[in-house]
């Protein structure tokens, strides 16, 4: 129950920092944050991005890891009144959009012949 409150908070905190300061972060992308996972002593939150455009991945990755203390610092700064622990805070790609596309895709691409209703 602490956790997923926790998580919670940590999504709508860094949803506001990103919106306020995610040129910064992350220049041109657009981020959505997913899902935020809490370890039970609420030391660590694993916050997972869905990114796009999905381009230079690993660059932005290492650019935003980078800047990492800062989000985490603007994190406490907006915490501090509700929180006894800030989280360290450890950034993953969700893939989950990029999957959904290329099935969709990958079905769209399919050539089905319409059925015959003579074999009926």
């Amino acid at each position: 129950m602490r956790q997923q409150k926790m998580a919670r908070q940590i999504q709508k905190d860094l949803g506001d920092i990103f919106l306020r300061h995610g040129r910064d972060y992350f220049g041109n992308s657009m981020v959505t944050i997913t899902e935020i996972e809490v370890t039970p002593d609420l030391a660590i939150a694993s916050v997972h991005l869905s990114v796009f455009p999905n381009e230079n991945i690993d660059q932005f990755f290492e650019k935003l890891e980078a800047k990492k203390s800062d989000v985490r610092r603007r994190l406490g700064n907006q915490m501090s009144k509700r929180a006894r622990i800030i989280p360290d805070l450890n950034f993953f790609h969700d893939e989950t959009t990029e999957h959904a596309s290329q099935m969709d895709k990958l079905i769209d691409d399919l050539n089905i012949p319409p059925a015959d209703d003579s074999e009926k």
